[in-house]
């Protein structure tokens, strides 16, 4: 509602910022937007009435558990271990030992299996990596609309 996001019990006192007490007629008070369904039952557990339904979703979700790889978990992780691994070792990790307790650590943490051998420090890959990593994060979240610039005075 005008380009914001707004909770509001009325259409048209969120469209024209009115802040005094609704006066408006029911068919001036109805909503139109998306819902999930839990804010839907929330609604009518407080009262709220549904007058007409254009249109319902229903899908399937999916939990994945550790042993579960998702959609994109493969490409993502093996950019991740590149990333990883053109770090270099950690400042702390100065024997062996402490260079496999690290690997065993990491492999805990994130489920993936870092080369010891592949342990280098290469800003070059690691910076490929890390763009490839935010490249893919973003174009997956990236928005069907381009940014709009906002003046700060339309917004109060």
């Amino acid at each position: 509602m005008n380009n914001k996001l707004m909770f509001v019990n009325c259409q048209k006192c969120g469209e024209d910022f009115v802040r005094e007490e609704c006066q408006h007629s029911i068919q001036e008070r109805s909503l139109k937007g998306t819902w999930v369904i839990e804010e839907v039952l929330k609604a009518i557990e407080k009262g709220y009435q549904i007058i007409e339904t254009y249109e319902i979703w229903e899908y399937d979700t999916i939990q994945l558990s550790k042993d579960q790889e998702g959609l994109f978990s493969g490409m993502m992780n093996k950019f991740l271990q590149i990333k990883q691994q053109g770090s270099g070792w950690p400042k702390h990790c100065l024997t062996d030992e402490e260079k496999n307790r690290y690997i065993d650590a990491f492999l805990d943490r994130e489920d993936i299996k870092l080369e010891f051998s592949k342990i280098i420090e290469n800003p070059c890959l690691r910076s490929l990596a890390k763009l490839m990593l935010n490249s893919f994060w973003g174009k997956i979240c990236s928005k069907r609309k381009p940014k709009q610039n906002l003046n700060s005075q339309r917004l109060w």
